[in-house]
């Protein structure tokens, strides 16, 4: 295991020199290489995915993430949602808030490019209406802020609620359609086959230890309704779009 300081000082060299990394040799250096790289690195293990999944990466190992609502430590690593695409966008937090919330970060291909860039030094702050920061990670660093007792892979301020579910005998809803609600970036999307939901439970079982719970609701029992007007989630589907509105 690694300390805040030996990762921090390694994340900053990077950017001191303008340089990188590629942890997967795909598509230059993108923003989830620069976390990847530090978990194989430094802990042994790997972070896959897109920027917008690493907090469900780091739940999976059993690290503690807390909420977009929460002020992070220097070493936390962000996973942020973004507006012009949906692969979302992820950073290494280098030093602790100032009086204003502001927070330094490291991050890779900051400007969204198809083939990366280098690791750039920039300021982020939560709250801001253009940078949506849904959650942190921190390694299990051995100097503490990571230990798995905090929160993450188990019971803890860091698990997310996620199922699926079918609902029938509404219009707005397709009766036939297994349906996902992603708790980490608060998101209802379709399922298109039972190939996807049969790998989609697969690695929900390998990564969280437990069966991803699945509901089927009605018309005679609408608690959906309710469910859905407290937990006002979005989508990217625009049927389902509108059947959230309804």
């Amino acid at each position: 295991m690694a300390t805040r300081s030996e990762v921090l000082t390694w994340v900053r060299s990077l950017a001191d020199r303008g340089i990188g990394v590629d942890a997967d040799g795909a598509y230059g250096m993108q923003c989830v290489d620069l976390p990847n790289m530090v978990a194989q690195k430094f802990f042994g293990r790997a972070m896959w995915g897109n920027g917008i999944d690493m907090l469900k990466a780091g739940q999976g190992l059993g690290w503690r993430t807390t909420g977009g609502n929460e002020l992070p430590h220097a070493g936390a690593i962000f996973c942020m949602r973004v507006s012009y695409h949906g692969y979302g966008h992820t950073g290494i937090v280098v030093n602790e808030p100032d009086g204003n919330g502001n927070f330094q970060t490291v991050e890779q291909n900051v400007d969204g490019g198809i083939s990366g860039g280098p690791a750039r030094y920039r300021v982020r702050r939560l709250g801001n209406p253009t940078e949506n920061i849904i959650g942190f990670i921190y390694p299990p660093y051995s100097d503490g802020l990571g230990s798995t007792g905090d929160s993450g892979g188990g019971s803890g301020e860091g698990e997310t609620m996620d199922f699926t579910f079918m609902i029938g005998g509404e219009p707005a809803w397709d009766a036939q359609t297994v349906y996902y609600y992603n708790g980490a970036v608060n998101e209802v999307q379709p399922i298109h086959n039972l190939e996807e939901l049969k790998y989609l439970r697969s690695i929900y079982q390998d990564t969280h230890g437990r069966s991803l719970k699945h509901y089927e609701w009605n018309t005679s029992a609408p608690v959906y309704h309710r469910i859905f007007a407290i937990l006002k989630p979005s989508t990217r589907h625009e049927s389902t779009k509108a059947a959230l509105r309804y």
